[in-house]
């Protein structure tokens, strides 16, 4: 914002117009919370919210398969008694795939919310491979597994919903 604009309203900035905004953050491409997310005008103002969201999701998730993999691989009775199953693992290799599945998907969510392109689509790439884990997780943690998908799929979405930085700015 140029110095030229004047004075703005708590905390506000000044629109490209002169006119003041409603104080959240600038077109400069940077988000409140300092991460390089472009955030728009209009439609596209919640699209870049939505991948936000989705980053922030993606990390939890991470943090989520994390602890989640390192129960599996401690053992114990964390995870369900499975019968017959196609895709019975043992316990401990379903928590190496989640703890490799959960740090990826973490430092994809960071690197999401920083912006890249190309972590946009190792994103959608990652959060695949997790639902796909989730859904053959599924007797071993029903609940968990479910709500797992529905948000990975929520991620996905909001990760192809958002106009790329170079055609929104042309």
């Amino acid at each position: 914002m140029a110095d030229s604009e004047g004075p703005t309203p708590a905390g506000g900035s000044a629109s490209p117009g002169g006119a003041p905004s409603s104080g959240g953050p600038s077109h400069s491409g940077e988000s409140p919370f300092g991460g390089g997310w472009w955030t728009g005008s209009g439609d596209s103002i919640w699209a870049s919210t939505g991948v936000n969201l989705a980053a922030v999701i993606m990390v939890i998730t991470g943090i989520a398969g994390i602890v989640e993999g390192i129960a599996g691989i401690a053992g114990g009775d964390v995870f369900a008694k499975v019968g017959k199953y196609a895709f019975k693992l043992d316990v401990t290799a379903w928590g190496w795939i989640h703890l490799i599945i959960g740090i990826l998907l973490l430092l994809a969510g960071i690197a999401v919310y920083g912006g890249a392109r190309w972590a946009r689509m190792l994103a959608v790439v990652l959060t695949g491979l997790s639902i796909v884990a989730n859904f053959l997780a599924l007797p071993y943690q029903p609940l968990w597994s479910i709500v797992a998908i529905g948000l990975g799929v929520f991620v996905i979405w909001a990760l192809f919903s958002v106009p790329d930085r170079q055609e929104s700015r042309s």
